[in-house]
């Protein structure tokens, strides 16, 4: 099983936050831009990288992700 960061959904509530910047998530998450890149340019996400996206967002991890068996 891979976890993939959904990036419509991540955009989505991202705005929803007020957050402006894919820099900004990734600041207020505790987690480095490029962790942050990696996630969204379709390599696995780790599940603490998908848990820290969405306790900033206010929303349940697979509010953010998609799964492939």
């Amino acid at each position: 099983m891979k976890i993939y960061v959904d990036e419509l959904r991540l955009y989505t509530m991202m705005k929803k936050q007020g957050i402006k910047s894919y820099k900004q998530l990734a600041e207020e998450s505790g987690l480095s831009v490029n962790t942050l890149w990696c996630a969204l340019n379709k390599k696995h996400a780790s599940l603490n990288t998908v848990y820290l996206l969405a306790d900033r967002l206010g929303c349940k991890m697979e509010d953010i992700i998609f799964v492939e068996w």
